[in-house]
């Protein structure tokens, strides 16, 4: 009968444990996808001001060959 205690026991641990790796594992993904998130953002706002430099510059150019 103890060991069978024991043995529920360490099956409410586990899963206890199990538990709180999952709201890590959680929290993670959610640091992860704000930081992927984040990042996405700030390359598409320098590809947004090079598509405008390159723009300009193509202006001037046009401008420069007329």
């Amino acid at each position: 009968m103890t060991r069978n205690v024991r043995n529920i026991q360490s099956l409410i641990y586990l899963n206890y444990a199990n538990s709180k790796l999952i709201v890590c594992q959680c929290i993670f993904l959610k640091i992860t996808v704000h930081f992927l998130s984040s990042v996405i953002q700030q390359v598409n706002t320098d590809f947004n001001l090079y598509s405008i430099l390159l723009n300009v510059a193509s202006c001037l150019l046009n401008s420069a060959y007329l």
